[in-house]
């Protein structure tokens, strides 16, 4: 199983600032948000796609807390 880091952790391996790290992470789903809108073919399969990530993400949480 891989390993949950933390933004300090993250900091740290790639030698940037935590405030960095929690930028950068708040860019990419930003632009992952963008992607799955422009793919999604009605509002409906775009409120599927955001809660099944959501949910996902929050399995892996669980999982790795």
């Amino acid at each position: 199983a891989l390993p949950i880091l933390t933004a300090n952790e993250i900091a740290e391996v790639l030698d940037i600032s935590e405030p960095a790290v929690r930028g950068r992470l708040r860019k990419a789903k930003l632009e992952l948000r963008g992607a799955i809108d422009s793919l999604a073919r009605d509002p409906k399969e775009l409120a599927s796609t955001i809660d099944g990530l959501d949910r996902w993400a929050e399995s892996l949480r669980a999982k790795w807390a």
